[in-house]
């Protein structure tokens, strides 16, 4: 997706800001080319970068 198809598709969201900030992370990150945000596990490993 480009730019502008991710700022169309996120313009016009109409959920919550909890029931979406996920998603248009995880988006956001492939738009930028970035890793995605780490799983969280049972030891707290990964505190710095995860939902």
């Amino acid at each position: 997706m480009d730019i502008e198809g991710f700022i169309e598709r996120w313009s016009g969201s109409g959920g919550s800001e909890m029931a979406t900030a996920q998603s248009f992370a995880v988006e956001l990150t492939e738009l930028l080319g970035v890793p995605r945000p780490n799983v969280s596990d049972a030891d707290g490993d990964f505190l710095d970068y995860r939902f």
